[in-house]
This record gives structure tokens, sequence and C-alpha cells, in this order.
């Protein structure tokens, strides 16, 4: 279930045009760049979980754990109603 939702993350990403860091894990960082903060606070604002990379010192970048395909889906399409 993992790899599926990974594959799932890579693809929408792929298609909004976003860089991110292939994974292992459960989770991927993506680059969102100057306005990642912005963007963070617009997902959360919809409903959606993630983590703002400042902790981490990537203030460009969030967190996004790997979910079921619908959370998955429901993600990327509130990152398209963004941008």
């Amino acid at each position: 279930m993992n790899l599926a939702g990974r594959e799932q993350l890579y693809r929408g990403f792929k298609e909004l045009g976003l860089d991110y860091i292939e994974t292992m894990d459960n989770f991927i960082l993506v680059e969102l760049g100057l306005d990642a903060k912005g963007i963070y606070q617009q997902l959360l604002a919809k409903g959606v979980i993630v983590r703002y990379g400042d902790i981490w010192r990537l203030p460009d970048h969030i967190h996004v754990s790997i979910g079921t395909w619908e959370e998955n889906q429901i993600l990327i399409e509130a990152m398209r109603s963004i941008f």
C-alpha cells in the first residue's frame, strides 16, 4: 500500500510541476518554494494536514505522509486548487 501511495503522489507532484525527494519511507519531502508556508496554511484551511519544513530548517518544503488512495487524492486535489 505504501509503494502504491508513494507512486500516486509522485505522479500528482509531477503533474503539478513540483520537485520532491524520492523516499523509501512513508513520507515525501516536497519543495514548494518561497511561498511554502502560505501553501501549507492553505492546505490546513482545506483540512489537509501536512508538516511545514521550517522545523527542519527547510522553509521551502512540506513533509507529506503517504496515506490511503483517497487521502492522497484529497491532497493532490487540494494542491491543484491552490496552484
